[in-house]
């Protein structure tokens, strides 16, 4: 029988290279990323945030970096993600821009349909917070500034997929050579409910592949009650956490002492949209809050580093990763390390 699992999310001139000595973008909406943007905002205790721009003084670009979002597909064509979209050299069933499990079909010649164009808008949102393009005059920046963004798409108008969708994408961002997978998804379960789902991601484990997925939002510890693929346990498996402009952990984000890794930005993040909302006023661009909005971030975060330390294995990335984080006092027995900061991550 198929299982469902839902996103997790709730609506409320310099030229990009790999080493630069000032890296301020210059795209129009950048200084409404909050936790981007080196200005304080309101009530914010920490210009610096997750400190971009110092990373941006390291690196901007992961050019040669596929990071797969497996989600309700992306816009590919919406003005500040055309340029990163991965674009497959050997296209099959006209899977340029990625699969969309959600229509495959069992044909002989093409069991993967492929245009996993964005109609829902959640995938959309995720691909802007990893790769926006950078300092292109243009909307937002995403965490790295140069990327390939691949589309899988999976979940339906409703939020909703079937674990075997789930895991076609899966076989199908390792199969063409993902580093990265974003799981901006979840659901509740075990681990003998999630059998299938799990062999899959140790397939991606086995080809070094890096999972970010979401805690959850249901303020609940996923010590207790496991979010999956964020509880499977896999080394490979990077679980975030949400946090709000105060550094604190967000309301409804779930936690876990020892399930959770760390924390990362999820609340009112400006990205790219395929709509806009009454309280934007610019088009196809919009806020969203959830650890939807976290996952990405450090999928963003890995991204930079893989193409920094290319000689590193998928371990010493994320061990990396986590021993740069942020101590903050309101993540202390809820994550395992801290709060995301990507200069410290980058650092040599």
């Amino acid at each position: 029988m198929k299982r469902l699992i839902h996103i997790l999310f709730f609506s409320l001139s310099f030229i990009a290279t790999s080493h630069a000595e000032e890296a301020i973008p210059n795209d129009p909406y950048y200084h409404s990323q909050w936790e981007l943007s080196p200005s304080p905002r309101g009530h914010l205790p920490f210009p610096k945030g997750i400190d971009a721009l110092g990373a941006w003084k390291i690196r901007t670009s992961a050019a040669s970096v596929i990071v797969a979002v497996i989600d309700t597909g992306i816009c590919y064509t919406h003005e500040d993600l055309a340029a990163n979209m991965w674009r497959n050299d050997s296209p099959t069933c006209n899977d340029i821009y990625g699969c969309d499990a959600e229509h495959a079909t069992n044909s002989i010649t093409c069991d993967i349909v492929g245009d996993p164009m964005d109609t829902q808008g959640h995938g959309t949102m995720c691909a802007g917070i990893i790769g926006a393009v950078g300092n292109n005059n243009i909307g937002i920046t995403g965490i790295a500034w140069e990327v390939e963004l691949m589309a899988c798409k999976c979940i339906d108008a409703t939020g909703n997929a079937p674990d075997s969708d789930v895991i076609t994408c899966i076989d199908y961002a390792c199969r063409h050579h993902a580093k990265i997978i974003n799981f901006s998804f979840g659901r509740p379960g075990d681990a003998l409910e999630c059998s299938a789902m799990q062999e899959a991601l140790k397939r991606a484990q086995q080809q070094g592949v890096i999972i970010v997925a979401a805690a959850g939002n249901d303020g609940n510890n996923n010590d207790l009650c496991p979010e999956y693929p964020a509880s499977c346990g896999l080394d490979n498996v990077v679980a975030v956490a949400s946090t709000n402009g105060d550094d604190h952990l967000a309301s409804l984000s779930n936690y876990g002492p020892t399930t959770v890794h760390l924390g990362a930005p999820g609340s009112w993040i400006y990205s790219t949209s395929i709509t806009t909302s009454d309280i934007s006023h610019h088009p196809f661009y919009d806020h969203m809050s959830g650890t939807s909005m976290a996952a990405p971030h450090v999928a963003g975060a890995l991204a930079l580093m893989l193409a920094e330390f290319p000689n590193l294995s998928y371990q010493e990335i994320i061990a990396k990763l986590l021993t740069a984080t942020d101590p903050v006092p309101d993540l202390q027995g809820k994550t395992k390390y801290g709060r995301l900061n990507i200069a410290k991550a980058l650092e040599h």
